[in-house]
């Protein structure tokens, strides 16, 4: 598959200040088709489906057919490939991950983005293999996260102020930068900044990680569009 090269860095608060307002994002976001795809460059954007073997067993995985949910989410992680790109809770008792399938490997440079379909508290961000599915990723020296407009990492309830809360319909961008060690998020485009400096980042492999809790919140993966 050739991927479209997007030459947009990224955008900025005050380029994208009539959509990032203290309202639900569903409201200026709406239909997801008037978004651009956003694709910082030097990047590689990781096209990836949920890990079966990698999910809690409170959590049911779905492939996208555009029957179960709105029309927006039609367009959004399937590339007809038939595995799954959506994640839904179907028991909401605390959090727990889900392990995307494609590895970041020491040396490059990955961008991944992930709509929330339905809900607000979820984790996002990435961890290495041996993490438990049934708590959140980042509860421990392994996952790194962002979470209602804070920072998660080796801890369960306290990080950093980064960012703002997320809005049902939001596009949450990781960009894991394995070669000078960092890691950064972005709502809806707008790119908020290095959340995280680590050389641990520049070790090992890496696999996108959510951690949703409430029944029935969803997320399903944003992948690469593809070029004719």
């Amino acid at each position: 598959m050739q991927l479209i090269n997007n030459p947009i860095l990224f955008t900025t608060d005050q380029q994208y200040s009539s959509q990032d307002s203290s309202q639900s994002s569903t409201d200026s976001l709406s239909p997801l088709c008037d978004l651009p795809f956003f694709w910082p460059h030097g990047f590689e954007w990781v096209s990836f489906s949920w890990n079966p073997k990698r999910t809690s067993a409170k959590l049911v995985l779905l492939t996208d057919n555009c029957s179960d949910h709105t029309q927006h989410a039609c367009i959004s992680g399937q590339d007809g490939s038939g595995q799954p790109s959506m994640v839904k809770v179907k028991d909401g008792a605390g959090f727990k991950s889900a392990f995307g399938t494609q590895a970041m490997v020491r040396g490059g440079r990955y961008f991944f983005q992930v709509k929330l379909v339905h809900g607000t508290l979820m984790k996002v961000g990435i961890a290495r293999k041996g993490v438990s599915t049934e708590h959140a990723f980042s509860d421990g020296a392994n996952g790194w996260a962002i979470y209602n407009g804070e920072l998660r990492h080796n801890s369960n309830s306290t990080g950093d102020k980064y960012g703002k809360s997320f809005y049902t319909g939001d596009i949450v961008g990781v960009y894991l930068d394995m070669i000078e060690g960092t890691l950064a998020f972005s709502r809806n485009g707008v790119y908020w900044g290095v959340a995280f400096t680590s050389e641990e980042f520049k070790k090992g492999v890496f696999y996108p990680a959510v951690a949703p809790i409430y029944q029935n919140d969803t997320v399903i993966t944003m992948n690469p569009p593809r070029e004719d």
